[in-house]
């Protein structure tokens, strides 16, 4: 994984490649939402619902509990 800044819709849609971009935004927050030891995790490194983009810690966060997509 890059040591950069991701778009959450970027991040979302490499997990759901066979939805639209916004469907796959959609169910990755809901993903996300539904996890509550995630959602801590990433709220302890500045998460908000609103942001666009992901640190690279909130993606490794990510990526550890869901697996990673880029396999």
């Amino acid at each position: 994984m890059k040591n950069s800044f991701i778009y959450k819709s970027d991040l979302a849609q490499a997990y759901f490649p066979w939805a639209g971009r916004d469907s796959a935004r959609h169910k990755f927050i809901a993903l996300i939402n539904d996890d509550s030891v995630l959602m801590r995790q990433l709220t302890d490194y500045g998460y908000r619902a609103d942001c666009r983009s992901l640190s690279p810690r909130q993606v490794e966060l990510i990526t550890d509990r869901l697996g990673n997509p880029f396999k």
